[in-house]
């Protein structure tokens, strides 16, 4: 005889939340213990627990990750592991009854990352009167609609219309007397020859065309004309799914980092070690979570912890001196971020 048609299938496969969902499409109920659900690309399997049973028309989710922490399993979620399963990049999941029979499929790719939080402040200098902006990214990015601003005045800076900074490109935004010797190119933009910043200290931020907060610096002379090395330091990229902030040196000196704090917006903090110096025009990563392992070669590397220190779809990165006086803050937004999935025909059984 004929084995019934079994219509169980994927809904959705969420690689950011690190979690799967599934539904009976049937008339009958099924069931599922001993059923597996594989990673292609992570070579894990969950397999169903006894008395699994999936009834007509009723959805339910596997958990991974950070999102399975705390949650526990209920007759609609079931917890496959606190490390995350699927790749944030792309994967496939593979669904097989007990007897190993493939069921169904569905494959998911996340899209572009939004090159919002790619953009950063590389250099604020009160002196020279000019901020660098730089793109971090490897695809273009359109400033349409960005703005520059200072906390010293209401003054803010637009971008024209169209313009685009490369893959790696910087553009310097000049004011005041410097800012008239300055001729318009791709690399240079005239903000306005007026004094704009506070000629002792003050905060610079990039602004998106939605309104965001992506980079902030913060400059300080702690002399009249002289720039401290301190001051040029910035936080270039934060990349909430591997775990990782890139702090880069922008001065010729290095720069000694005992005491040097960097924290998230939930309070955690890395404090650097108390003999590390950042290497003039060097670049740090420090790494937190799952991805931070075997992470510290004590040069361009650092361990912070094995634990999960950023939230999925937006924080910040807040980088203090030894003072507790921010220096830079980059800002980052994933919610723009979507997941696309592709499932396969279900089998005949």
């Amino acid at each position: 005889a004929k084995r019934a048609k079994v219509k169980v299938d994927f809904a959705d496969l969420d690689l950011l939340d690190q979690c799967i969902a599934f539904v009976n499409r049937g008339n009958d109920a099924v069931d599922i213990s001993g059923w597996v659900v594989e990673s292609l690309a992570g070579c894990k399997q969950f397999q169903f627990p006894d008395n699994s049973l999936l009834k007509p028309n009723e959805e339910a989710r596997i958990w991974s990750g950070k999102a399975a922490v705390d949650r526990q399993p209920a007759q609609r979620d079931f917890v496959w592991t606190t490390d995350p399963v699927w790749n944030h990049l792309a994967d496939t999941a593979i669904l097989k009854d007990q007897s190993g029979s493939h069921i169904t499929s569905i494959h998911a790719e996340a899209a572009p990352v939004t090159r919002t939080h790619r953009m950063s402040i590389l250099l604020f200098d009160l002196q020279q009167e000019h901020v660098v902006v730089v793109n971090n990214h490897h695809e273009p990015c359109c400033l349409t609609d960005w703005t520059v601003r200072t906390s010293h005045s209401d003054a803010s800076y637009r971008f024209p219309h169209g313009f685009t900074l490369t893959p790696g490109g910087l553009v310097r935004i000049w004011t005041g007397k410097r800012a008239r010797d300055i001729q318009e190119d791709e690399s240079n933009l005239i903000w306005t020859t007026d004094t704009i910043f506070n000629t002792n200290v003050d905060i610079c931020s990039l602004v998106d065309d939605r309104g965001n907060v992506v980079s902030e610096a913060i400059q300080e002379l702690s002399k009249p004309g002289l720039l401290t090395p301190q001051a040029n330091l910035s936080v270039s990229e934060l990349d909430l799914l591997n775990g990782c902030v890139e702090i880069r040196n922008n001065c010729a000196e290095s720069v000694g980092m005992n005491g040097w704090t960097l924290a998230s917006r939930s309070e955690d903090s890395f404090t650097f070690p108390a003999t590390y110096q950042l290497q003039p025009f060097g670049v740090v990563r420090v790494w937190a979570g799952p991805y931070s392992k075997h992470k510290d070669n004590r040069n361009t590397d650092l361990h912070w912890t094995d634990k999960t220190v950023w939230a999925d779809a937006e924080d910040f990165a807040a980088l203090r001196d030894p003072n507790g006086r921010l220096v830079s803050k980059i800002f980052v937004d994933e919610r723009a971020r979507h997941i696309s999935g592709h499932r396969s025909a279900n089998s005949d059984l």
